[in-house]
C-alpha cells in the first residue's frame, strides 16, 4: 500500500504524505461519515448500515455510491475481536475503514467478491481526520458483497465504521475501457495514457463548495520513479472504476481534493493519468514521517517528503498476495518509465542522491518508507524492470539532443492604456516548434525577459529586474502553444513608454522572438503631447520664419493662459542659436493663444525663429513649463542653415608641379548654384593653412588674400563666372597648399561649397 498526503490549507508543507502518524486534519466539508453514533465496549454486537450517494453528479458522470457499516459494540475475546460477516446494501468496488481511539495498525480486513473471500489485508497507512483515523487508501474489490475485520481489543478502539464504495452507471451501460483503447492510435514513441476525462474523473471533486481548488497544483522536476501497489482486487472487468474509487477516497472521503498517484496501471497494461496538473506535478504517495524515520532510518532528522521530485506509479492489485507481475503490467511500467525518463533525463538503471541518500532511479515505496508496498511479488521484479526500462530508454536514444525553437503567435494587445502608477495584465503566446517539452519548473525554463534593464514598466509581479514572466502552464509539449502572463506598471513621469521583450531559455535569447509593447499613461495631473507643428527644416542665413506648434492637454487639469508656457532651448539648456528678438525671454516663455485649454483640448503656440549667420545644422528643444511638472515627450527640431550664395567649381589650371621661378597665370571658373546674383559683392581669396598668407602670393595681388573679383559684371543663378590671377612659385623646393575661397565681400558670410584646396610641388 502507499500513502501520500496532499498539500491543502489543512496541512503544513512537511505534513504531505505522512504515514502511520497522528496528523492534524481540519476539514469543514460535510461527509456522510458525519452521521454516526457511538458504542460501548463490552455490549452486544449491533450493526447499522447507512447508504449514501454522492450528490451533484452531472449528467454523464458516474455517481459514486458511498455506504457505511458502523459497529456499535464489540464483544472481545482475550486478545482479538473478530467482527461478524457484514453484508453491504450494494455491490462495492472499494472499501476502507475508520475508527476512533488509539493510533494503531493492528486492524486487518477481508472482503467477499466475485472471486470469493480475499486474504486478510492489514492497514498500514493512516490518516487522522475530524477525530477519526482512516485507512489512507481504499482496498479495491470486484463486485464485493460482504466485509469482515479483526482488531486487537487491547489497543483501545472506541468506534469503527467500514466505508464501501459502489457506482451507478445508468448513463453508461455500454461503456467499456477496451472500446476506448481500440479507438486510440499509438505512435512508436508515444504512450496511450488514458486521460482523466477518458476514465471519467469527476473534476467537481477537486473543488470546495465555494469553487476554490482544494489542492492547488505545484510542480518540480522529477528525478525518480516510485512504484506502488494498491492492495485488494485488481479491479476485475472495471479497472477504471477502481481508479475512480481511489480518486473518490482520496479526494472526497479523505478530503484531499485529488488522487495522490501520478499514474495508475491496471492488469491489462492500461496506463491512467492520476493527479491533475500534468508532468512534474507533485503528488501525495510517499512521505517518511518522524516515527518511521526514527524506527528504521536512524532518527527523526531523516523525516522526508519524497512526493517532491518523484513520479508515483501505482499498479492495481495486491502484490503481497498471490498476484504476480504479468507481461502487460511489466511492459506498461517500463514503457512509461522509459518515456518519462527520456523527457526528464532519468536513466532507469541509474542512481542519484535525493533528499537524504543515494537511491536507484526506480525504487519501491518500501525503499523510502516503513511499508510493505509495492508488495513482495512486485518489489522483487524491480531490478528486471530497471534493465528492461533502460533498454527501451536506449532505444529512444536516451536524452535526445534538445532542439529549442519557438515561433511568436500573438499578444493580448499592441497598445495598452494604463493609469499612472497602476498595473495591467498582459500576455503573449509562443508555439513550441522544438522537440522537447517546455516546463515552468526546473532548469532552463522558458522566460520572458525585458530588453532594457531597468525597465520603466517593471511591475511588482516580475520575477527579477529582467524576467517578466514564466510559462503559465507547467508543461507545453512540442506543437503546443504556451502563454506567458505578466503585469506592466505605468510610470508616473512619462506620457508613453515603449518596451521590447524576448523569449529566453535560461540565459539564451530565442532568435526572432522579440516583441514590442507600447503603453499610454493616463490620469496624469499635467501632461502634454505634441499634436502638430509647422517648422521649415532649412533656412537661409539671417532669415526669419514663423512657427506654429500645437500641444494637446493629456492631463486631468485645465491649463490657464500665462501659467503654461513654451520654452525653446539649445543643447544643454543653452539659449537657442535661432533666438529671435521678439521673444519676451531668452528661452521664449511663449504663451498659447487660447484663454484656457481643458483636458484633451489643444493649445496653440506661435513664435518666430531667426537664422544665424553661421552655416550648419542646429537643434531646438521645446518644453512646456509651469508651476507643476508637465509630463511630456522630448520634442525637438533640426534646422539646416544654408547660404543663398552657393557655387560649384567648373575648371582651373593650377598646376600639380612647378619650377621655383615660375609665374603662373591662373583661370578659375565657378558655376552659380545659389539663388542670389553674383557681382562685385563676390570675391575670391587665396590662403595657406589657417588663413595665413599664401606662399604663392604675387606682387600683382591687391591684398594679402588676393580679393580677386569676377571678370563678368554679374553672374546670375545657373551661369558661370571667371576669376583670373597670378601665382608666383616660392624659391624653396617642397609641397605647398593653396586654399581658394569664394566669399561675400565685406561680410563673414561664406559662399556655400565655394572652398577648394590644391597642392602644388615646387622643384628647382
Amino acid at each position: 500500500m502507499k500513502y501520500g498526503l496532499k498539500p491543502t490549507n489543512f496541512f503544513t508543507p512537511l505534513e504531505r504524505g505522512k504515514t502511520n502518524v497522528l496528523i492534524p486534519f481540519k476539514n469543514n466539508r460535510t461527509h456522510p461519515s458525519s452521521f454516526l453514533t457511538g458504542f460501548t465496549v463490552g455490549a452486544v454486537v449491533l450493526l447499522t448500515a447507512v447508504f449514501l450517494c454522492s450528490q451533484g453528479a452531472a449528467l454523464g458522470k458516474e455517481k459514486i455510491e458511498q455506504g457505511e457499516i458502523q459497529n456499535n459494540a464489540i464483544m472481545a475475546t482475550d486478545s482479538e475481536y473478530l467482527s461478524p460477516i457484514l453484508k453491504t446494501d450494494f455491490k462495492f468496488n472499494g472499501f476502507g475503514i475508520a475508527w476512533q481511539g488509539a493510533e494503531t495498525n493492528v486492524i486487518t480486513l477481508r472482503y467477499h467478491d466475485s472471486n470469493g473471500w480475499s486474504k486478510w489485508n492489514q492497514i498500514e497507512s493512516l490518516i487522522e481526520k475530524d477525530g477519526w483515523y482512516y485507512s489512507a487508501d481504499p482496498i479495491t474489490a470486484d463486485q464485493g458483497t460482504e466485509l469482515q475485520y479483526k482488531v486487537d481489543s487491547s489497543v483501545g478502539i472506541e468506534k469503527i465504521k467500514l466505508i464501501y464504495l459502489g457506482k451507478s452507471r445508468d448513463n453508461f451501460k455500454n461503456w467499456n475501457i477496451f472500446n476506448l483503447l481500440f479507438s486510440k492510435a499509438k505512435a512508436a514513441d508515444t504512450l496511450n495514457i488514458i486521460s482523466r476525462s477518458e476514465w471519467e474523473a469527476d473534476e467537481d471533486w477537486r473543488f470546495s463548495g465555494s469553487g476554490a481548488e482544494i489542492w492547488p497544483t505545484t510542480h518540480q522536476t522529477p528525478e525518480k520513479f516510485v512504484i506502488h501497489h494498491t492492495a485488494g482486487s485488481t479491479g476485475g472487468n472495471d479497472p477504471a472504476g477502481a481508479v475512480r474509487g481511489i480518486y473518490y477516497w482520496h479526494s472526497t472521503v479523505l478530503g484531499w481534493g485529488d488522487i495522490g498517484y501520478n499514474y495508475l496501471i491496471d492488469q491489462n497494461g492500461n496506463i491512467y493519468e492520476g493527479r491533475s496538473g500534468g508532468d512534474g506535478v507533485i503528488g501525495a504517495h510517499v512521505y517518511r514521517n518522524k516515527t518511521c524515520a526514527r524506527s528504521r532510518f536512524g532518527g527523526e532528522q531523516y523525516e522526508a517528503d519524497f512526493n517532491k521530485g518523484t513520479i508515483g506509479i501505482a499498479v492495481l492489485g495486491n502484490y503481497e498476495d498471490n498476484l504476480t507481475l504479468n507481461s502487460q503490467v511489466k511492459n506498461a511500467l517500463t514503457d512509461l518509465i522509459a518515456m518519462k525518463g527520456k523527457e526528464f533525463g532519468i536513466e532507469p538503471q541509474g542512481e542519484k542522491f535525493l533528499i537524504d541518500n543515494t537511491y536507484p532511479n526506480i525504487v519501491g515505496h518500501k525503499d523510502l518508507d516503513c511499508t510493505a508496498c509495492p508488495g513482495a511479488n512486485l518489489y522483487q521484479k524491480l531490478e528486471t524492470m530497471r534493465d528492461l526500462a533502460q533498454q527501451k530508454y536506449n532505444a529512444l536514444n536516451g536524452i535526445a539532443d534538445p532542439i529549442i525553437k519557438a515561433t511568436y503567435v500573438r499578444q493580448s494587445k499592441q497598445l495598452l492604456t494604463i493609469a499612472a502608477g497602476e498595473e495591467k495584465q498582459f500576455w503573449v503566446e509562443f508555439k513550441n516548434d522544438g522537440n522537447i517539452t517546455w516546463h515552468n519548473y526546473g532548469i532552463n525554463q522558458p522566460v520572458i525577459i525585458v530588453k532594457d534593464v531597468p525597465s520603466v514598466l517593471k511591475a511588482s509581479s516580475w520575477k527579477s529586474e529582467s524576467i517578466a514572466a514564466y510559462l503559465d502552464s507547467p508543461n507545453v509539449a512540442p506543437g503546443e502553444t504556451g502563454r506567458f502572463t505578466f503585469d506592466l506598471k505605468a510610470p508616473t513621469d512619462l506620457l508613453e513608454a515603449f518596451e521590447s521583450f524576448s523569449l529566453a531559455f535560461g540565459d539564451k535569447i530565442q532568435k526572432k522572438s522579440e516583441f514590442r509593447i507600447k503603453i499610454e499613461i493616463t490620469n496624469l495631473p499635467y501632461a502634454a503631447k505634441l499634436e502638430s507643428r509647422s517648422i521649415n527644416q532649412a533656412m537661409f542665413i539671417n532669415d526669419t520664419q514663423t512657427v506654429t506648434m500645437k500641444f494637446r492637454n493629456k492631463g486631468t487639469n485645465a491649463w490657464e493662459k500665462g501659467k503654461i508656457k513654451l520654452n525653446v532651448y539649445d543643447l544643454n539648456g543653452q539659449v537657442s542659436r535661432l533666438y529671435n528678438p521678439s521673444w519676451k525671454d531668452p528661452y521664449g516663455q511663449i504663451n498659447f493663444k487660447e484663454a484656457e485649454v481643458k483636458a484633451n483640448e489643444v493649445a496653440t503656440f506661435t513664435f518666430k525663429l531667426k537664422a544665424p549667420e553661421k552655416l550648419g545644422v542646429f537643434k531646438n528643444i521645446y518644453r512646456l513649463t509651469g508651476d507643476d511638472e508637465i509630463i511630456q515627450e522630448n520634442n525637438f527640431s533640426i534646422t539646416r542653415i544654408d547660404s543663398p550664395y552657393q557655387a560649384k567649381l567648373i575648371s582651373h589650371n593650377i598646376p600639380l608641379a612647378a619650377l621655383n621661378y615660375w609665374k603662373i597665370p591662373v583661370v578659375v571658373k565657378f558655376k552659380n548654384t545659389g539663388i542670389g546674383t553674383w557681382n562685385s559683392n563676390i570675391v575670391l581669396n587665396v590662403y595657406d593653412l589657417d588663413k595665413k598668407a599664401s606662399l604663392f602670393r604675387d606682387s600683382s595681388w591687391k591684398s594679402v588674400s588676393g580679393q580677386f573679383i569676377l571678370k563678368e559684371k554679374e553672374v546670375k543663378p545657373g551661369e558661370i563666372g571667371m576669376f583670373q590671377f597670378t601665382l608666383k612659385s616660392p624659391k624653396e623646393n617642397g609641397m605647398y597648399l593653396n586654399i581658394l575661397e569664394l566669399k561675400l565681400n565685406g561680410s563673414n558670410i561664406a559662399v556655400q561649397n565655394g572652398e577648394y584646396s590644391f597642392i602644388t610641388r615646387v622643384d628647382r
